[in-house]
């Protein structure tokens, strides 16, 4: 009879561990929630459009740096490599903007501002820059395509640049005001 009671014993101990621990896993679970509900929140909206701005100045960043390597290129495989690497950069900053306007449809004005900035600033402003490469196909553009890059294509780049940051200093101030 003993061993019933210390049985019995075991069993309720076990019992209202079990129960505490079911307890504590429905209260971690509905924190969780709350905590996922909340990061959904903040990943879409007004602050995912400045995310998508943000990694479209990258990518400018990364066409301006793609422009740069077309001039240094040594030879033409080099020179296709980085010209690759600008229309990679060209067709992924529009749709990072695209995605940022269809987030934050109020601003949408301004980030078709930003794309129809910085698309001028590749295909017009530096292409000089890009026909006095592409027009030496062995040979490097020298001074000309170099200085054509710092008069022409390097500031267009810089003043859309400029924008897109002040666009997202912008942002957090705007957030916290409501």
């Amino acid at each position: 009879m003993n061993a019933a009671q210390v049985s019995t014993k075991f069993l309720i101990v076990f019992g209202l561990l079990l129960v505490f621990t079911l307890g504590a896993a429905t209260f971690v679970v509905g924190k969780m929630s709350n905590v996922n509900s909340k990061v959904k929140a903040l990943s879409s909206g007004p602050t995912r459009a400045t995310l998508e701005l943000n990694r479209s100045g990258r990518l400018l960043v990364k066409a301006q740096a793609s422009i740069a390597d077309v001039l240094l290129a040594r030879d033409a495989s080099e020179r296709a490599a980085s010209l690759k690497e600008l229309a990679q950069a060209r067709a992924t900053y529009t749709q990072q903007l695209d995605i940022a306007s269809s987030d934050d449809p109020a601003n949408a004005s301004t980030y078709e501002a930003f794309k129809t900035a910085g698309l001028a600033a590749i295909d017009r402003a530096c292409g000089p820059t890009l026909q006095a490469a592409r027009g030496a196909p062995n040979a490097k553009p020298g001074l000309d395509g170099a200085a054509l890059y710092q008069h022409q294509c390097a500031p267009s780049f810089n003043k859309v640049i400029e924008g897109i940051a002040a666009k997202s200093r912008a942002a957090p101030a705007a957030a916290n005001a409501d």
